[in-house]
């Protein structure tokens, strides 16, 4: 699922996640990661599981052990440190990530130190929603979670059912009475 975006556009890209399944909307989210709750060792695990992953699927051997994160290759703390903390104090959400974000640019300058072709390519991602962008940080996002469709109808068949037993009470002064006139009209 989290993928799917890319596989629609046809874009190569390659995505990590550990949910097998997506979460609610807006359940417990926010803009900015927490890097208290991150954990730099687990961090540097998982770089070091996807960069050895990717390796033997380049070089064709799935079944050896290839070491190419060690030594003066090994990930480097301090630069993991400072990278969690830039990325944790910039918002990288859709509505909020442009071309001359903060995150885009850092991101782009970094990568042309270790990559020798950086190119950018823009594209639209499909939603439902319809986000408003803003040159600016200062903008607000509201969220509103509303209850289901089902629960509007199920109020509305309560309301007039209520009102039909009001008019036939006062109508024929009971149910019972009503039911009785129409066993009348039938005979």
């Amino acid at each position: 699922w989290p993928h799917e975006q890319f596989t629609k556009k046809h874009i190569t890209a390659i995505t990590v996640c550990n949910y097998r399944e997506a979460k609610a909307l807006f359940s417990g989210g926010s803009i900015f990661d927490q890097t208290q709750l991150t954990s730099l060792e687990v961090l540097a695990r998982n770089i070091k599981i996807i960069v050895e992953s990717l390796a033997r699927f380049i070089y064709q051997k799935p079944e050896q052990y290839l070491d190419i994160v060690s030594h003066s290759h090994s990930v480097n703390s301090a630069f993991l440190a400072s990278w969690s903390r830039f990325m944790g104090s910039n918002p990288r959400a859709f509505p909020f990530l442009t071309e001359e974000s903060p995150a885009s640019l850092e991101l782009e300058r970094a990568l042309r130190q270790h990559v020798s072709d950086v190119t950018k390519h823009s594209f639209q991602l499909e939603s439902v929603y319809k986000f408003y962008k803003s040159g600016t940080y200062a903008t607000t996002l509201t969220a509103f979670r509303v209850k289901s469709m089902s629960f509007d109808l199920l109020l509305s068949l309560a309301i007039v059912a209520y009102l039909l037993l009001l008019h036939l009470s006062l109508q024929y002064g009971s149910v019972s009475e009503f039911l009785k006139s129409l066993k009348q009209k039938k005979q």
